[in-house]
Order: structure tokens, then sequence, then C-alpha cells
């Protein structure tokens, strides 16, 4: 028979978890390593995170097109300015290049970003500068030379595919008419505008 003392050191207790440390180390690895391909493995799913950081790069390049690939094709878009939804990335394309004709540069202080599943939240402080007016659905906004800065906030679903497929944006949108010495009825004019091109078809909202 084996004598189990002459095999394993006597003082066990400071030896045995080492081993198994070392051991559940190496499985680690070799975990980290392999590639499964499984329909729940971990690689199935984009970053969130990084989905939307790539979203906020192509904005703070003035890339209207890279920012709308971010999206998915039935994006839905929540703000605090409007009553119903934006349906579509074709509806927003038009904003977007209409928009940004206007900005000279926009940067984004990414003050907290915290992301969950499918979920990221964000906490954003924008600062704009307007290169020109921006000429938006008919009407003339006096943009021109001027610097603004915006606080806001968005919640954004990410799908399987990495394409933003939902955002909840609220902002200092009174500060930002301020700042820009808008008119209240022009506001208003352009919240209508905003409202009726994106108004969702009732086939489309059935």
């Amino acid at each position: 028979m084996v004598n189990r003392d002459s095999v394993l050191p006597r003082n066990r207790a400071d030896v045995y978890p080492t081993h198994v440390e070392a051991f559940l180390a190496t499985q680690w690895h070799a975990s980290r390593r392999a590639k499964p391909t499984g329909p729940f493995t971990e690689d199935c799913m984009a970053d969130p995170r990084q989905a939307v950081e790539a979203w906020l790069d192509a904005l703070e390049a003035l890339d209207p097109d890279r920012a709308i690939d971010s999206l998915s094709d039935d994006v839905v878009i929540e703000t605090e300015t409007l009553r119903e939804p934006i349906h579509g990335k074709e509806t927003l394309r038009r904003l977007l290049k209409e928009g940004f004709g206007a900005y000279e540069s926009i940067r984004v202080d990414r003050r907290n970003i915290v992301a969950s599943g499918h979920e990221v939240a964000l906490l954003l402080s924008m600062k704009v500068r307007f290169g020109k007016d921006m000429e938006l659905l008919g009407e003339t906004l006096p943009t021109r030379g001027k610097d603004v800065e915006i606080m806001g906030a968005a919640f954004v679903s990410v799908d399987d595919a990495g394409k933003i497929r939902r955002v909840a944006r609220v902002r200092d949108t009174l500060g930002l008419v301020r700042q820009l010495g808008l008119p209240a009825e022009q506001v208003e004019r352009l919240m209508s505008k905003v409202e009726s091109a994106t108004k969702v078809p009732p086939s489309r909202a059935a």
C-alpha cells in the first residue's frame, strides 16, 4: 500500500491550494485560446459599447454615411422634442446630410458609458462649432460662426450584428435654443416639419 504521506508533503495546507490555482489558471488560459462556434458563444454578440463608440467617432468625424451605417435598417430614435419616434435610417440620412453641412467641428466628451448585455447608457457633453448657417427642411437657422455646448444622455440598444437598433435621447434643448438665439416661432415650425418628415405611413404603423 502506498503511504499517502510519502507522496504528498506533510504541510498540504500550503501546497494543495497552489496546485489547484495553477491547474485552474491553465484551464482558464486554454479556454481563452479556444474558438467556440456554438450558437450561444460570446463571439456571437458584438460588443455594444464598441458599436456606440464607433457611432460617436463618426459624428466627431462629420461623416454622416458612417454614422448612418452604424444603425440597423429599422432603427427607432426617440427624442425629447418629438411626440413620435423616428423610424428607419433613410429618414435620418436626409436629416443628417442636410444638417452636417453647417458643422465645422463636433467634439464629444464621453463622461460616462455603461454597457450591460445589448444595452448602453451614455452621459455626454458635446461642443459644436458651426461654420455656416444650417439649412434644414426649408428652414435657415442662424448658426454661422457660433459655438454651443450641449449636455445630454442616451439609452442605446445594439443588435447581435453590432448595429444600433434603438436610441432614446434627452438633451438640454432649451439651452441649445438660447445659445443659438433661435426665435420660438422658428423652433415650433422646424419641429412640426421634422415630425411630418419622419411620420410613419399607416401601412407601416399597423
